[in-house]
């Protein structure tokens, strides 16, 4: 998906203005220089992405920009943050294509190209997810073979927007996924300190009638939440979150309670 972001006319300006003076000035220096990740300033100069607030700052101080120029980005940041709310768009991932999900760790390592200052290596990977060498560069290999990432500069860009799949569908390889999240969420109950963790459980008296309902609400309460997640506090990412939500009967037949008579 694609924004119109007048600034990035404003900053490819100032570049432009910089490589007149030094031919062999690059995108990387222009991002070492201001203080960004070079993958988020090459994502809004190609109006992939709008721009934090913290990070117009860094901008308006290395560039000494006008009042008016400032205005214009800030401007800018509000309207397509609007935009961007009811804007994310998501792949439907079906069939034999269920392969993605087979491994969590290729998920992670799809949100971990978010993250600011990330790199494609794998002992970076497997330090940040908490995994093994093998397992990030596996990971990465899938990826790359099923053209889901490509490499740059050591960055992985992400060839795909944001993947989900259809509910109602038994597949071996989301059984495989949820179990894998599942094993995560235990892990990090005893090893993750309280205040960088959430966990809640409660039984209720309902029936399983309720349950799609209650599915189509919580899918829709779980978009608005990961809007919330990563556009929180106009910072840039620098951590991967697992959100795992589960319904299900306490009494996990399929013919579920049976009635005497």
């Amino acid at each position: 998906m694609s924004y119109e972001f007048l600034g990035k006319d404003l900053l490819n300006a100032h570049l432009s203005k910089i490589k007149q003076r030094n031919a062999a000035y690059s995108l990387r220096a222009f991002s070492r220089d201001l203080g960004i990740d070079k993958s988020t300033l090459s994502n809004y100069l190609s109006g992939n992405r709008c721009i934090s607030k913290n990070n117009i700052q860094k901008i308006r101080k290395t560039l000494a920009l006008s009042d008016q120029e400032v205005d214009l980005l800030l401007s800018e940041y509000e309207v397509n943050r609007n935009r961007l709310k009811n804007d994310i768009d998501y792949i439907k991932i079906e069939n034999e294509d269920l392969i993605l999900f087979s491994h969590w760790q290729n998920i992670a390592v799809l949100t971990l190209s978010e993250v600011s200052e990330h790199q494609a290596s794998p002992l970076w990977i497997a330090q940040r997810l908490g995994i093994s060498v093998q397992e990030a560069a596996g990971a990465i290999v899938f990826l790359l073979e099923n053209k889901y990432i490509s490499i740059f500069e050591n960055k992985i860009i992400n060839l795909n927007k944001k993947v989900t799949t259809s509910n109602n569908r038994p597949s071996k390889h989301l059984k495989h996924f949820h179990e894998g999240s599942l094993i995560r969420a235990q892990k990090a109950l005893y090893e993750v300190d309280i205040l960088d963790r959430y966990f809640t459980t409660t039984y209720l008296a309902s029936s399983r009638e309720n349950i799609k309902k209650a599915g189509e609400m919580i899918h829709s309460f779980q978009r608005r939440l990961v809007h919330f997640l990563e556009r929180a506090g106009n910072q840039d990412a620098t951590e991967v979150l697992s959100l795992s939500i589960q319904l299900f009967p306490s009494n996990c037949s399929n013919k579920g309670v049976q009635e005497k008579n």
